[in-house]
């Protein structure tokens, strides 16, 4: 029998956490859900629910409720849940899904006992009524949708550092009290816990952070247009609270000013919402920026018959974000929906109003955007992949050898012109595993060049596919 390190320690405290509805409702627990494989790095096995066997785990493997998970070595796994949450599991772990399932409504209700590890979770948009409950010998921590990594060593410390939103965590023995974001909750049996705040360059240096922290964030370019009764004005004050909020949001990474101005003068851009979708998302790929929201902030002023006579500000924002690799549009702001402020001047008043204006479009993006991830999920997201110096003899080797790789569900040759063809690959992950999965084949004779959130770039090996 397969036996695996940390299941030769003995006495090795549990890490435990559950998500469960705050009530019951009708047909709680009803249905089972799976768990799908979506990154896989060297040895992990599975020992499946009820079994005594350990089996070698594929990219695309659905765990199930009952089944036990081991990630060996410097082994790492991926795993997404039916209802869009994100599970990453570190070196020498061992999970267990004790309970994996969802109800009538989309609430998750599952309880995964860690006995060994790092775990990550991205669990951002959960439905309303879901909790987590995060259980170690030493403190006990409620989770409601957030972005967290939790470790427990042999000895029964806990180790909680929350990256976006907030945890309560009450120690054993203890009062309640709240994490917030970037706060280090330590808590050991027996002892006091103590929460402090973290230094994320410092927390940067753990290589599994930076994974981690890489493979949640999308690279978002905003370039607004914001006027005055006509004039443009010289503050970006609705594109800085845009920035700031999909900041706040911890899954976007912003491309910094310098990068944005450079696709600011595109004509497509300077259109604002009305600009061309295809030629915003050239404009984007010129930056490496895989969604560019391009919008305009229009203020008009009014004096008003109150005392003091104010001003009145009224903001129409209209605005767009394009995918930069299909030039989809995957969110809009109408110009109807309107935000308005009183300040005593001016341009008091129109900053106050871009700032609400740029904040509320702000969250109708990223909440568009997440349920878009959520949907490509469930269904299996066909991903683009380019290749770069092939015959139409080179291309079909190619598209074989990918059509046998684990969690490819189909490939098709869209184009080839001038070498350069066009590949729609659907596949049970992202464009990170499957990258992955590309190089770990040998002889395939490409190699990966370019990769954004939707797009994988080939290049054809010098000499590989001569003829």
């Amino acid at each position: 029998m397969l036996t695996c390190p940390c299941m030769r320690k003995a006495g090795l405290p549990a890490l435990v956490f559950c998500v469960a509805a705050v009530a019951a409702g009708p047909g709680w627990g009803d249905e089972a859900t799976k768990a799908t494989v979506t990154f896989l790095k060297q040895g992990v096995r599975v020992q499946p629910a009820g079994t005594t066997v350990f089996i070698d785990v594929g990219l695309g493997r659905e765990f199930a409720e009952g089944d036990t998970v081991f990630v060996l070595g410097h082994g790492r796994a991926e795993l997404r849940l039916e209802t869009g949450q994100i599970v990453r599991v570190g070196p020498n772990s061992k999970f267990i899904f004790r309970k994996l399932r969802k109800d009538g409504e989309g609430r998750l209700h599952a309880l995964i006992e860690v006995v060994a590890g790092r775990v990550w979770f991205t669990l951002v948009r959960m439905v309303a009524g879901s909790d987590l409950e995060l259980q170690t010998p030493s403190v006990t921590v409620g989770v409601r949708g957030t972005v967290w990594r939790a470790d427990v060593d042999p000895q029964g410390r806990a180790d909680v550092y929350v990256y976006d939103g907030a945890v309560a965590a009450k120690p054993v023995g203890g009062a309640e009290s709240t994490v917030n974001r970037l706060e280090h909750l330590s808590a050991v049996p027996s002892a006091a816990a103590r929460t402090e705040r973290f230094d994320e360059a410092q927390d940067e240096r753990d290589e599994w952070v930076r994974w981690n922290r890489n493979r949640d964030r999308l690279r978002v370019s905003i370039v607004l247009r914001e006027t005055l009764d006509g004039k443009p004005l010289t503050a970006a004050a609705a594109e800085t609270a845009m920035i700031r909020a999909f900041l706040d949001k911890y899954l976007f990474k912003i491309i910094d000013k310098e990068q944005s101005d450079r696709i600011r003068a595109a004509e497509a851009v300077k259109a604002g919402a009305k600009g061309d979708p295809a030629a915003i998302a050239a404009a984007g790929l010129s930056v490496a920026a895989d969604l560019v929201i391009v919008g305009e902030a229009n203020v008009s002023s009014l004096k008003t018959p109150l005392p003091g006579n104010p001003i009145s500000a009224r903001v129409s924002f209209a605005g767009r974000a394009v995918r930069t690799d299909t030039a989809e549009v995957v969110a809009a702001w109408a110009p109807e929906l309107a935000s308005r402020a009183l300040e005593l001047t001016d341009e008091a008043a129109a900053h106050k109003a871009l700032v609400i204006a740029g904040a509320r479009a702000a969250t109708a993006f990223t909440d568009a955007i997440l349920a878009g991830w959520k949907e490509a999920g469930r269904r299996g997201e066909t991903l683009d992949v380019t290749v770069d110096g092939v015959d139409y003899a080179a291309l079909k080797r190619i598209t074989d050898a990918l059509s046998g790789l684990q969690g490819v569900r189909g490939v098709q040759r869209l184009y080839l012109v001038g070498r350069k063809a066009l590949l729609g690959v659907t596949f049970t992950g992202d464009t990170v595993a499957l990258a992955d999965e590309i190089q770990a084949v040998p002889g395939i004779g490409v190699t990966v060049v370019g990769l954004t959130a939707y797009r994988i770039e080939l290049e054809a090996d010098a000499g590989k596919h001569a003829e």
